[in-house]
């Protein structure tokens, strides 16, 4: 009997280390008592290695586009590159000198073309969307000119239709003042060779065209 109290108490014991036990052989084992035990979960925070990747496609710089048509904020201030629709070749903005002035800050491009070579002659290209009614510019040959015998022609068109033309010696500049443009969409300003030069069309024939304050009102 003792021996039987011996082995049941051996299984009390396990019965509550496990947590619970049914009866055992041929009597049934006193009831233990239970014992419930929480555990907690450690907390801690995620790991950042571990995140998955964002789904999200990565930010695009917008792309670069055209100048539109010339605002009418811009009244009154000259004009640059940035304003173009279009030009060719390569025109440059910079500081000149020109004539006896120094530090023009003005749009410059080399003109090898000798006579009217139509859309390969040097020209710059605005559109104005009909909003102005005057062009004011200055137009003359850098002092870094290549060659000092030449002289350029202007054509100034609007609507493809000429408006002006003027001739720009070597040491000269040539002021185009309140130019009518009422109702001009596109304003270009093209410029070459004076065909009429001895010398022009020679392999040495290059002058550097200046076009200064170039103001619609």
């Amino acid at each position: 009997m003792d021996r039987q109290r011996s082995s049941l108490a051996v299984a009390a014991v396990l019965c509550i280390a496990l947590s619970g036990c049914g009866a055992s052989g041929t009597g049934a084992a006193p009831t233990a008592p239970t014992v419930t035990v929480t555990a907690e979960a450690p907390t801690s925070q995620p790991d950042d290695s571990s995140a998955s990747p964002s789904t999200e496609p990565p930010s695009s710089a917008p792309a670069s586009t055209s100048p539109g048509s010339v605002p009418t904020d811009r009244v009154g201030q000259p004009l640059g590159l940035a304003d173009a629709q279009s030009s060719y070749p390569e025109w440059e903005e910079g500081l000149y000198e020109v004539a006896d002035r120094t530090d023009v800050r003005a749009m410059g491009a080399p003109v090898t073309s000798c006579g009217d070579q139509g859309d390969y002659s040097p020209r710059l290209e605005f559109r104005l969307a009909n909003r102005f009614t005057t062009l004011s510019m200055n137009v003359a040959q850098a002092n870094s000119s290549q060659d000092s015998d030449q002289t350029l022609v202007v054509v100034v068109e609007g609507n493809d239709k000429p408006l002006d033309i003027q001739k720009i010696p070597f040491n000269e500049v040539v002021t185009i003042s309140d130019l009518n443009i009422e109702g001009v969409n596109a304003l270009r300003v093209r410029i070459f060779l004076d065909d009429e030069d001895e010398d022009c069309g020679s392999s040495s024939s290059q002058a550097t065209a200046v076009v200064e304050k170039l103001v619609v009102t």
